[in-house]
């Protein structure tokens, strides 16, 4: 496996000076041109703990549970759109088309039809 492109100075700078200002590995990720996970693979290995939780904000995330007066509405059902042919990639539909047993021959749309046969039939002609 490849170990991806490596970070130039100037990258590592932004990276840094992004981290101290609070930006999550997912924003720095955007901006420097790399995934989250490869932001945060660089950080683990290469910076210091400082560095990686600086500008990051530890609060408890705040619950709030709001009491159920009335009784539970059931949801409208959810209306599916329906597939239709311009959903389907042409690639897909003729797969399925040849899956099913139709061959283009001749620039005609051919479909292969399964007929048992006696074989005792052929035999004697």
């Amino acid at each position: 496996m490849g170990r991806g492109r490596d970070y130039s100075e100037e990258t590592i700078k932004e990276m840094l000076e992004y981290r101290a200002a609070g930006f999550s590995y997912k924003e720095i990720g955007e901006i420097v041109g790399r995934t989250a996970h490869a932001v945060e693979i660089w950080f683990g290995r290469h910076a210091t703990p400082d560095q990686r939780s600086q500008g990051v904000k530890k609060e408890k995330p705040v619950t709030t549970v709001t009491p159920i007066s009335k009784p539970m509405v059931e949801a409208a059902p959810v209306l599916v759109k329906e597939k239709t042919l311009k959903d389907f990639q042409e690639r897909d539909m003729i797969k399925y088309l040849y899956d099913r047993g139709y061959r283009i021959e001749d620039n005609t749309l051919v479909c292969l039809v399964k007929q048992k046969v006696k074989l005792q039939d052929i035999i004697n002609g």
